[in-house]
């Protein structure tokens, strides 16, 4: 289901990647992230706190800081607005071998409409992406 405060506001759950250190992108088609190159895809160290206390400062909750990324949420209209961009609600089954468990509803970027990163977060952040809610058994 879609998060909603109190106030009855839809919150988009994300994921924002940080920028490597090496300048390089994970999401290069002719990447292959194997155990042997993947500390060049890394931030350097603190890129993950910056960058997590600007997504803070622009409203965004931060959840966690990984390695490479944050994982964070806030209302849909700060994302769409933050991230010049636009939203659409989506539903998927929680599990397609038992239909009969009902659906969860997300927020999902709309195919097509842009998106940029926020000047205050360039550098710090490759990407950002809405995700899908965890389904927890």
């Amino acid at each position: 289901m879609i998060q909603q405060i109190q106030t009855g506001v839809e919150r988009v759950s994300f994921e924002a990647i940080l920028a490597s250190e090496s300048g390089q992108s994970m999401f290069a088609t002719d990447t292959y992230l194997q155990p042997e190159n993947l500390q060049q895809f890394a931030p350097p160290p603190g890129r993950g706190i910056q960058a997590a206390n600007i997504l803070q400062s622009l409203g965004f909750r931060v959840q966690q800081i990984g390695t490479f990324s944050i994982s964070a949420d806030g209302p849909r209209e700060l994302w769409e607005r933050v991230f010049s961009t636009r939203l659409e609600r989506d539903s998927q089954l929680m599990n397609e071998a038992n239909p009969e468990l009902g659906e969860v509803t997300f927020l999902r970027h709309v195919a097509g409409a842009p998106f940029s990163i926020p000047e205050e977060l360039s550098g710090l952040i490759e990407r950002a992406y809405p995700q899908r809610p965890p389904i927890l058994f």
